[in-house]
């Protein structure tokens, strides 16, 4: 696990420099090489603690391994490329690149010398006498360039406020990475404000999450931990140190997380959850089951929770639904959509109606809305084979005229209820040409029950034939709504994997 650079390098007596390999013609790279070396001797002589950055190295491979570069990133000379990153990764406060440019006489070294968190850069030259003895030559270009490394540190170096305001500015870099899903750029800009602030809840916080995203959930768990002892007040440090030590698969730890936060604001529904989550986990369904309905009680506005939903939340194998940090009507859409995929039908009709009655700006995200599909179109099919039934047994006269007055009556408010809701829903711009079809085929079916409903009272042949036109009508809109659902629903597929952030 990489270490953040404050630990090492505020907490160092000497100042520390990271030397990338110094770069030059093939023929010289053996005096390239042995300048290197002789660099970060001379400066671990003169009070440096400096390192190589060496492509094989230790820095490279962890940086490498813990996400905060990728292979192809350090591959030969593109190592300077990741100077920031590499800095941070090895807690350095300092980097040195050059080149060796050599001429009919002499033979010079051009470096530059750039702090890590301050970014400041000085740019420096030293020559040699050029000679075929490459082991004085490299001697004599090492010391001069580690003294004058020396005496231009303190351009690079940060007293205590340019250190605090230098670290502002690389966390706001930090959280423009996070919005825009760059997690390894991020890490870096959040690891190099802690090298300038080392206890900053914020930016602790901000690498933490940065860490979540990249799947680094032992690295997120340390910073956690460290944000808990500077700031143990914090709720929410707590919480997602929990959620996190359960996506690790630490299910104990979790726990004992959710039971601090719990300290801290007992009956929190975001506490509840968690633990319900961690029973869940842990095969614990009555237990889990118990904790979710405390959960429901908790959550406002949730008076017309089905009476399953606790139930059907323990029995749960993922963390697809989680309620408890949500809005009121983002809850009911997420039960509803829950309860068409149990097949709870009419809970999760009310639910949408209810959500669209008491959301300002009611919307469906395209993986939603595809989840709910196969309920709706199922309750639109079950009650066109109803309305069938229902004439027919009339007919036959298996049934009387007032029953099949008051079935085909319900049939009649439920289509209108699927009608109203599809009407309602706000989809986005790649499905709404399927999802018109959809509104299109409900409304026909409505207007087929309504118009069989009359028949019934009216004995009007006519309104007979109506309906039985309309029905058809209503089921090759729909399969013409499945049609263009699948062919939109590649394009859909195939513009998510486009647009996802950076993992």
């Amino acid at each position: 696990m990489l270490l953040s650079g404050a630990a090492q390098a505020k907490g160092a007596a000497k100042p520390s420099v990271l030397v990338f390999p110094i770069r030059s013609h093939w023929l010289s790279a053996p005096l390239a090489e042995g300048v290197t070396g002789v660099l970060v001797a001379r400066l671990e002589a003169t009070g440096f603690a400096a390192s190589q950055a060496r492509v094989d190295g230790a820095t490279v491979r962890l940086a490498v391994s813990e996400g905060w570069l990728e292979a192809e990133d350090v591959e030969g000379e593109r190592v300077e490329s990741a100077r920031q990153a590499l800095a941070v990764a090895a807690g350095m406060e300092g980097t040195v690149v050059g080149e060796l440019v050599e001429g009919e006489s002499e033979v010079t070294l051009r470096a530059a010398l750039a702090g890590t968190v301050s970014r400041a850069e000085v740019s420096f030259e030293v020559s040699a006498q050029a000679t075929s003895d490459w082991g004085r030559l490299a001697e004599e270009l090492g010391e001069k360039a580690a003294r004058r490394i020396e005496q231009s540190w303190a351009a690079v170096d940060l007293d205590e406020q340019e250190a605090q305001e230098a670290a502002a500015a690389h966390y706001a870099s930090g959280l423009a990475a996070l919005s825009q899903g760059m997690y390894r750029k991020a890490m870096v800009a959040f690891e190099a404000a802690l090298m300038g602030e080392p206890d900053a809840p914020d930016y602790l916080w901000g690498a933490a999450q940065a860490r979540v995203g990249s799947g680094d959930l032992d690295g997120a768990m340390v910073r956690l931990r460290r944000l808990a002892r500077v700031a143990p007040g914090l709720l929410d440090v707590k919480l997602l140190l929990g959620d996190v030590a359960l996506l690790a698969g630490q299910p104990a730890q979790a726990e004992a997380a959710f039971r601090a936060a719990d300290a801290l604001d007992p009956g929190d529904p975001r506490v509840i959850e968690g633990l319900a989550r961690v029973a869940r986990d842990q095969r614990q369904f009555e237990r889990a089951e118990q904790y979710y309905r405390l959960l429901v009680a908790a959550l406002p506005g949730m008076e017309d929770a089905p009476v399953w939903l606790p139930g059907a939340l323990a029995g749960r194998k993922d963390d697809e639904v989680r309620l408890a940090a949500l809005p009121p009507e983002e809850v009911r859409r997420k039960v509803a959509v829950l309860a068409l995929g149990e097949g709870s039908v009419d809970d999760g009709v009310d639910l949408l109606l209810s959500y669209h009655s008491r959301s300002e700006a009611p919307a469906y995200r395209d993986e939603e809305y595809l989840e709910m599909l196969p309920a709706l179109d199922g309750e639109a099919e079950d009650i066109g084979r109803s309305a069938y039934r229902v004439s027919a047994e009339q007919a036959l006269g298996q049934i009387g005229d007032e029953q099949a007055d008051a079935e085909m009556d319900s049939l009649h408010r439920r289509s209108d209820r699927l009608a109203t809701l599809a009407e309602k829903m706000a989809v986005s711009p790649r499905l709404y040409p399927a999802h018109r079809y959809r509104v299109l085929a409900y409304n026909l079916l409505n207007q087929a029950n309504f118009e069989g409903l009359m028949y019934l009272r009216t004995r009007d042949s006519e309104r007979k034939r109506r309906a039985e036109l309309l029905r058809t009508a209503s089921r090759k809109a729909r399969a013409q709504a499945e049609r263009l659902g699948e062919a939109l629903l590649g394009r859909v597929t195939t513009g998510a994997e486009e647009s996802g952030g950076e993992q």
